[in-house]
Parts: C-alpha cells; sequence; structure tokens
C-alpha cells in the first residue's frame, strides 16, 4: 500500500512555472513577432488573397557589359549557401523597415560577394557584375498553371552599385 505526500512547496513553484510557462509560450511568440512551432501564426495561410497575382522580391544582378541583360539571381550555385526562400524573407524583413536603404546596402552587397565567390571559384558561369537590383516581381496565376520563368511586372525597389 502507497501512501501519497503532499507536494513540497519547491516541487509546487517548479510545477506551477513549466504550467505558466506553456500557457504563456504563444503569447511570447506573438509579442516577439516569431514562429514558436506549433503556436505560430502559420503566415502561409493568414490571409486571404483576393487578386489573382504571386509577388516576390528578387535580386537581379547588372553585368558590368552594358549592353548585357540583368540577370535573375535565382539559380542557389549563385548564391549558396542561401537559398531563395530564406534569403527572400530576409529581404522582405530588411526592406519593411524604416531604414531599408541602410539595411539593404550591406545585405546586397553581401550577395555580391557571395556571387563573385562562386564564380571565381567555378561554380558558376555568370558574368561579373558591377551592381545589383532588388524587385518586386510578379506573376498573373493562371488556371493551366504553366511555369513561366519571366515575371510579368517588375517594380524597382533598390540599387546597389559596386563602387558605393
Amino acid at each position: 500500500m502507497s501512501v501519497s505526500k503532499p507536494m513540497t512547496p519547491g516541487r509546487r513553484v517548479v510545477a506551477n512555472a513549466v504550467i505558466l510557462g506553456i500557457a504563456l509560450l504563444p503569447f511570447t511568440g506573438k509579442l516577439l513577432n516569431v514562429e514558436l512551432w506549433p503556436f505560430s501564426k502559420y503566415s502561409m495561410y493568414a490571409t486571404a488573397t483576393t487578386e489573382p497575382t504571386f509577388a516576390t522580391l528578387r535580386v537581379y544582378g547588372v553585368p558590368r557589359d552594358a549592353s548585357a541583360a540583368e540577370i535573375a539571381l535565382w539559380d542557389p550555385r549563385y548564391l549558396a549557401p542561401f537559398d531563395n526562400s530564406r534569403l527572400t524573407r530576409v529581404l522582405e524583413t530588411l526592406a519593411a523597415t524604416p531604414d531599408a536603404a541602410a539595411r539593404l546596402r550591406p545585405a546586397l552587397a553581401d550577395i555580391a560577394r557571395r556571387y563573385e565567390q562562386h564564380r571565381a571559384a567555378g561554380d558558376h558561369t555568370g558574368p561579373p557584375l558591377r551592381g545589383l537590383r532588388l524587385y518586386v516581381v510578379a506573376w498573373q496565376v493562371r488556371a493551366d498553371a504553366v511555369p513561366i520563368d519571366e515575371p510579368d511586372s517588375r517594380t524597382l525597389i533598390f540599387e546597389w552599385q559596386a563602387d558605393q
């Protein structure tokens, strides 16, 4: 026969702190604007779109050869170890700040440095760049879901030149 003993005061404090911490975790994520799974806001489903468009940020390289066209730095070989989804999210966060230009300038300089390192190492055959441009690119969503490389529209939001 087992005899149960009441909780010690120290154990009761620890148990209550754990319960309170778990109860407050969703509010902490909201306050700090971070995703704390499973208490996240599931941003993929947080908004309903009414327009049949898809828009995102994309970095384009401006070749040194002025007659050459800009190139979308979408291929993972250009900017490894960055991947497009995380890079886009970081750039969106920087672009939304009040001092966006001051924050985007070093970020794009770092992207250009990585691009050039990969080019020098032979990871890709892209041209030397004299600058980068950050665009909001948008596509009209089509019922046939045919992939399209070129967006339907591009809006320049920031430009970085190598001599800055």
